[in-house]
């Protein structure tokens, strides 16, 4: 195997829950909500690596801690910069080695328009990057914006390059954010949930160009997503994330045909059968429990048709089951 562009080992991200005033009087001790929680895995260059899983599994906080927008816990972010020309954990880097590093690392965030400033034109939000990192500006800065915005499918960019957020649709502020994201020749994107609040058919056409640009630029993509779906056409290989936990992981197609996990099995039975063109039958299951304080046992026992005793005790570790594929079930751990 080639040597990974990224390595994220045990990372962990508690948000500290605020207490009442009578809570801090009695001396009641400060719950956490665990939203990524010991989480361990590899990112290979010009991969596209995807994280699934449903609301609050905490997938978009991961995203944001691979790139240094929020600090972890603990644990290590491991990169490969080229840029730096080393290698760095971008859990401890110095603010002013990471925005350095943020010509490498990008993200594409799911609301467009809120990643928009409403005040600023199309074309001046795009370029912004170029002159914090002092790259170009004036004519120069135009015609780099210009570029990216044709290969986005911002056509023609003189068209758009003096506009505000408003006067678009919600399709062409996304080919904005990821014109943003290009614009210093990024090697690694985060895309949270890209497509989420667009229409199926934009969707396709985002999807179609995301995929595009990673053969023309030689990306690598980390692909946050709830479709499970979506995930399988596009991504090599998948993380299942359920209450901060990975807890199924391995090549795309592996995990669709033969799904480990009894959570991963929950997914796969909301996907819409293509041959039928009918919903599927999903057997009701109770809600998640909260991710606040501790969990005792395995965080799906309380909506798994499978539990065992063991998994209302303790909690089951990742285990390899197959050459790669990777699952946290009791009922593959040999004891």
């Amino acid at each position: 195997m080639p040597e990974p562009i990224l390595h994220v080992q045990d990372l962990k991200k508690y948000f500290p829950v605020e207490r009442s005033l009578i809570d801090r009087l009695l001396g009641k001790s400060r719950l956490y909500v665990k939203a990524v929680d010991d989480v361990s895995f590899e990112v290979y260059e010009n991969e596209i690596f995807g994280i699934v899983g449903e609301s609050g599994c905490g997938k978009s906080t991961l995203g944001r801690l691979i790139i240094g927008l929020i600090r972890p816990t603990s644990g290590s972010i491991i990169y490969r910069s080229s840029l730096l020309k080393r290698t760095v954990d971008i859990a401890k880097l110095r603010e002013k080695e990471l925005r350095v590093l943020r010509r490498e690392l990008q993200i594409i965030f799911q609301d467009p328009y809120s990643a928009l400033n409403p005040k600023m034109k199309i074309g001046d939000f795009i370029g912004h990057p170029l002159e914090i990192h002092g790259i170009a500006k004036g004519e120069e800065k135009r015609e780099l914006v210009m570029k990216i915005m044709e290969k986005v499918g911002l056509v023609p960019p003189e068209e758009y390059y003096d506009r505000y957020p408003r006067e678009l649709s919600g399709g062409q502020r996304q080919r904005v954010v990821i014109a943003r994201a290009l614009i210093l020749n990024p090697r690694l994107i985060v895309a949270d949930e890209p497509t989420s609040n667009l229409d199926v058919s934009i969707q396709a056409r985002i999807i179609a160009l995301l995929l595009r640009l990673r053969d023309e630029m030689k990306l690598t993509y980390i692909f946050i997503t709830h479709s499970i779906a979506l995930a399988q056409n596009i991504c090599n290989r998948i993380a299942v994330m359920y209450l901060g936990k990975i807890v199924e992981l391995g090549d795309s197609q592996a995990i669709i045909d033969e799904p480990l996990h009894p959570y991963t099995r929950l997914l796969m039975s909301s996907v819409i059968d293509p041959d039928t063109c009918k919903l599927p039958r999903v057997r009701e299951v109770s809600e998640p429990p909260s991710p606040i304080g501790e969990i005792k046992g395995c965080r799906f026992a309380s909506r798994c048709p499978e539990k065992l005793d063991i998994c209302l005790k303790e909690e089951p570790p990742l285990v390899e089951v197959y050459l790669g594929h990777y699952v946290r079930c009791w009922h593959y751990v040999r004891r």
